[in-house]
């Protein structure tokens, strides 16, 4: 039986909003699109969370589901919490410091909101197999912290040049096959166990010897994120776009920050929502037999740029 409908769903869900930082005039927008595509469900869920923490940080993140809804639903409902719940985020802190305290924050969301997961008994009794990538990051003024178990991408555009602040996990790495390897599994056609697309993920509880592999490094597909800390540049970089790999399937990372750059400069598209509309719907056009989700926040320059995206009356783009 095919995974994928003879007809896409082609509906666009959308959402934007921005944020003025306390204490300064340092202004951010946000804009997001999802499209379920040829997939017989949707299973990506997304966060974007302006000023959270000590409302100098914004947190976007895109969590694309497999095998179920759940698993993904609930890390997005975890996450952020977790985050706001247990770290303090003092931007008063010498540079060094603050960010070795913000990796590690992002660092153990991970681990416990895997944890978290197996509180719930359908995953515990795995009745529900169902897991989750998530790439998640803190955007401010001075870093961006970036956190990613999967094939969900962040890319940061500076001067229109695409930079990449996360590495896939695909099964046929050369150091995620020996991890894997070491944890008891193998892969094959590409695949963990044969079986399985992505060699990390929060969930998949089957490939953590039923949940009871806690220990990342004894996880077949572990929950353990890469962490990238990336200085922030105002004057240079423009934004910040997550994306699942429906995306990229189709798409390569300057070919998605060039659709990004040109589709503002269009006179009709003047909120970021409507420009992450048109990159899905580009996407689909290019052949993405997937779901797909692309998040963006536009940095503070870059929304100079566009007088705050054409919104001369109030200076700020109206929140849906």
């Amino acid at each position: 039986m095919s995974h994928l409908l003879p007809e896409p769903v082609t509906i666009v869900e959308t959402s934007r909003g921005e944020a003025q930082c306390p204490g300064s005039k340092l202004f951010y927008a946000y804009g997001h699109a999802s499209m379920q595509g040829l997939r017989k469900t949707m299973e990506d869920t997304h966060v974007v969370e302006m000023n959270i923490g000590n409302k100098d940080n914004h947190l976007i993140m895109v969590c694309d589901g497999h095998g179920g809804q759940l698993a993904a639903k609930k890390v997005a409902e975890f996450m952020p919490k977790h985050i706001k719940e247990t770290y303090d985020f003092d931007t008063s802190m010498f540079s060094k410091e603050r960010r070795k305290t913000y990796a590690e924050a992002m660092f153990d969301s991970f681990l416990a909101v895997d944890r978290k997961l197996l509180e719930i008994e359908c995953f515990s009794d795995m009745t529900d197999s169902s897991g989750t990538t998530v790439n998640a990051a803190l955007v401010s003024d001075k870093e961006i912290v970036c956190a990613n178990a999967g094939d969900t991408r962040c890319v940061v555009s500076c001067e229109k040049k695409a930079k990449d602040i996360s590495q896939d996990h695909k099964p046929n790495r050369l150091d995620e096959v020996k991890r894997i390897e070491r944890a008891g599994g193998h892969v094959a056609r590409g695949r963990v166990n044969g079986l399985h697309g992505v060699s990390r993920s929060l969930g998949d509880f089957a490939y953590k010897n039923g949940g009871k592999a806690t220990d990342p490094n004894d996880q077949i597909v572990t929950c353990r994120p890469d962490v990238c800390v990336y200085s922030t540049s105002l004057g240079k970089d423009e934004f910040v776009l997550i994306c699942c790999d429906g995306i990229w399937d189709v798409m390569g990372s300057q070919e998605a920050v060039d659709f990004v750059h040109e589709t503002m400069d269009l006179p009709e598209v003047d909120t970021l929502d409507k420009c992450m509309t048109m990159l899905v719907q580009k996407c689909l056009e290019k052949g993405s037999q997937d779901n797909m989700t692309a998040a963006i926040i536009a940095l503070p320059g870059y929304c100079r740029k566009y007088n705050y995206f054409r919104k001369k009356s109030s200076g700020i783009c109206t929140i849906n």
